[in-house]
């Protein structure tokens, strides 16, 4: 799983909170004003012109603008940052090209591997062209492909460059949805997800107008966003003229269902799915899925939830709208876990909406967790103070949730203090014991 959320806590200049303890130590990899490493001018870290993620032992992917320039840089558990494309470096294998303007990075694995999307302008041309490199060990960018390039697995169809939507892993492989051009595209075919494997070849996955190979004859009308787990395996929405839901697709691109629209949802009594509302992976292969239930056989307060489905395909309901929360007397779940992360131990975060007796627009949504073993915990809710302040308060969770291998989560929220009657932002890490 990516920590994208304690980056924050690294490279953005918390606002002030008074009285706030966090039982976290932070030391800061690059600030405002740094001078840019391989590049000139000095960096600039605002929400508004920096996208990263981060991986389980601590590399940093970071698309960042500068007071010069724009770039892609790396920075290693230690701090040491390394220039991966700057606007107006050479871009490898377009001779005369340069680069110009980056897209986040995202899928940082271990050892500092991950993907990006850029423009760079063509030798000779005003006109940008956009594609998707790859980078091995937090140093040498190489090309997943480029805008125009020929689309694996298609006749006559070429990649746009326009979706922006992908995932990797750390032994090179990549996932993305790209929409397509060509004499034989049409709205019904131009969409589709290819994997890149580690040996570099890329392969199609599925494309709307083509059977779903492997797993359904009928057309695919329909993808979803691709997400990639440590394993390499990788999961999709799918809609086909006959089925929906989630597939699998493995290291070597063959495709199966998780879970399908008409499945009995376990832990209903025989209540099937109606339709999807998303899905994770975990490194451990186990999949974490919400969905809607069947109107006609399940209660209007009971109508949603979240499930897991291990690699074996059993599945266990982790949270239904309307279960009692423990310990919380009088208060139920108000729908599905949102925003969830799920580590390698199956131990995942969410965040859901609460009912019952004095709930309030104030205090209706929390954060929980759950273990395998079923087991639910209320970890921090909205209204109550934070540890340490007797003043100020937990007002709203924004950004995605994240947990790593131990457990550790990381997440954003608005806070208030009564005393000046200010709303702040702050980044929390939480252990999963609370230590």
């Amino acid at each position: 799983m990516r920590l994208f959320a304690v980056l924050l806590l690294a490279a953005w200049t918390l606002v002030p909170v008074s009285g706030l303890a966090l039982s976290l130590s932070l030391r800061t990899i690059a600030a405002d004003g740094d001078p840019v490493v391989g590049g000139t001018g000095t960096f600039r870290f605002s929400p508004l012109n920096w996208r990263a993620s981060m991986s389980e032992d601590g590399f940093i992917a970071v698309v960042a603008s500068t007071t010069v320039e724009e770039g892609v840089w790396v920075f290693d558990p230690s701090g040491t940052a390394t220039p991966i494309a700057i606007a107006g470096d050479a871009v490898p294998g377009q001779p005369g090209a340069t680069f110009y303007t980056f897209d986040r990075a995202s899928g940082v694995a271990e050892g500092g591997a991950f993907a990006f999307y850029g423009t760079f302008m063509p030798a000779g041309s005003t006109v940008g062209t956009t594609g998707l490199w790859r980078v091995e060990n937090g140093a040498t960018a190489s090309p997943v492909f480029h805008e125009g390039d020929p689309a694996p697995g298609t006749t006559a169809a070429f990649f746009t460059g326009n979706q922006r939507f992908w995932d990797s892993d750390a032994e090179g492989r990549v996932v993305f949805r790209e929409k397509l051009t060509g004499n034989l595209v049409d709205r019904t075919n131009e969409v589709g997800i290819w994997l890149r494997r580690s040996d570099g070849t890329v392969v199609l996955l599925a494309r709307e107008g083509n059977p779903a190979t492997g797993i359904s004859a009928s057309p695919v009308l329909g993808v979803g966003l691709p997400e990639m787990n440590a394993r390499g395996e990788s999961i999709f929405g799918l809609v086909t003229a006959q089925e929906t839901g989630f597939v699998r697709a493995s290291v070597d691109g063959q495709l199966s269902w998780v879970v399908r629209d008409g499945d009995v949802a376990v832990g209903t009594g025989g209540v099937r799915f109606d339709r999807s509302l998303g899905g994770r992976i975990s490194d451990s292969g186990s999949v974490v899925y919400s969905a809607v239930l069947d109107p006609a056989t399940a209660a209007p307060n009971a109508d949603r939830g979240t499930w897991i489905f291990d690699r074996a395909g059993a599945s266990r309901l982790v949270v239904r709208e309307g279960d009692a929360i423990p310990g919380a007397a009088g208060l139920t779940f108000a729908g599905r876990l949102d925003q969830v992360a799920i580590n390698e131990s199956d131990q995942l975060v969410g965040v859901s909406s609460l009912a019952g007796p004095s709930v309030s627009a104030l205090n209706d949504r929390a954060i929980f967790g759950a273990e395998p073993s079923g087991d639910i915990t209320l970890f921090v809710r909205e209204g109550e103070l934070i540890p340490g302040s007797a003043s100020i308060s937990f007002v709203n969770f924004f950004f995605d949730l994240h947990i790593n291998a131990r457990g550790d989560m990381a997440f954003g929220a608005e806070v208030f203090d009564s005393t000046t009657n200010e709303i702040s932002e702050a980044i929390f890490f939480r252990s999963w014991d609370g230590v």
